[in-house]
């Protein structure tokens, strides 16, 4: 079976090239992928156990099964722990959920533009690899967004509210964080932002 394959971010630069076909066997997994391109691309071999994987624009896991004609898009994971200048913040709140309180702890002297996104997330809890995936997603279609937060509800999908936000800041008056927070309320709630709301803020 034949597939696509595309390198984000750390990742493209590791191996020089944007996106490339590869044939493998029906039936392979994700994991099989990521041996093969391991052997096939030697600058990769210690980035690929902590690579994000998704398929078709949806998060894998290494035991997904493959399928022809598959789009399979690999990102680096999003770094945490210090502060950093690019900081992605992500936690799961009892309390009702506060814009002003996001885009504080994502404020700088730097931040120019913010926009937050709110919809409602029914598939549960969303988890630490599903926000590093999106994060992931963000910055390398829109590598001018500074920060990234995301804050859900308890509870996941029993209320009707919106249960998550997302906010994105940037460096100047630009859309870039009108997009990039549209799609990742989109990816995070699976959903169009028909079903959320956006508040785009300007310094």
């Amino acid at each position: 079976m034949q597939l696509s394959v595309l390198y984000f971010a750390t990742l493209r630069q590791r191996v020089g090239i944007r996106q490339e076909q590869l044939e493998l066997a029906a039936g392979s997994r994700v994991s099989d992928l990521l041996t093969a391109l391991q052997k096939r691309h030697a600058d990769l071999e210690d980035a690929l156990p902590t690579t994000l994987v998704s398929i078709n624009r949806e998060y894998a896991s290494r035991d997904e099964v493959l399928h022809d004609g598959d789009e399979v898009a690999l990102f680096p994971p999003v770094s945490g722990g210090e502060i950093s200048p690019k900081p992605t913040l992500f936690r799961v709140t009892n309390t009702a959920l506060d814009m002003n309180q996001i885009l504080a702890e994502l404020s700088s002297s730097e931040c120019r533009a913010a926009c937050v996104c709110s919809g409602i997330a029914t598939g549960g809890t969303i988890s630490d690899t599903e926000v590093d995936q999106v994060a992931g997603e963000i910055r390398a279609r829109w590598p001018a967004v500074r920060g990234i937060a995301v804050v859900q509800h308890a509870g996941g999908g029993e209320t009707e509210a919106p249960n998550v936000l997302i906010a994105c800041t940037c460096g100047y008056d630009g859309l870039d964080v009108l997009h990039a927070a549209r799609f990742g309320i989109e990816r995070l709630t699976r959903t169009s932002l028909t079903n959320g709301n956006e508040d785009v803020h300007t310094a």
